[in-house]
């Protein structure tokens, strides 16, 4: 195999390690994706359970949400340029 360049080959186990990369980050977008279909499916029954506005669903499903990837985006960005190498510490608050 020939890398892009043309210059080095590309190595299996570089190659074998990407695809790991690219399968565990597309299960990462499916959990997501799942996790916010999951809420939309139960707008009706929380909504007839708990007696709630359609305002403070859209605030559940959109704000909720932006507040948590916004925070938890900083915080990761933050322990990144801080030098954190354990990823155990990306989650601490």
């Amino acid at each position: 195999m020939r890398s892009l360049n043309g210059e080095e080959p590309i190595t299996k186990p570089a190659l074998r390690y990407a695809w790991y990369v690219v399968i565990v980050l597309m299960a990462c977008f499916a959990l997501s994706f799942i996790d916010r279909q999951i809420l939309s499916l139960l707008v009706g029954p929380i909504k007839a359970e708990l007696g709630v506005s359609d305002t403070r669903i859209g605030l559940l499903q959109g704000l909720a949400f932006a507040l948590f990837y916004s925070v938890m985006g900083c915080r990761w960005a933050a322990s990144r340029i801080a030098g954190a190498d354990e990823p155990s510490s990306h989650c601490r608050f």
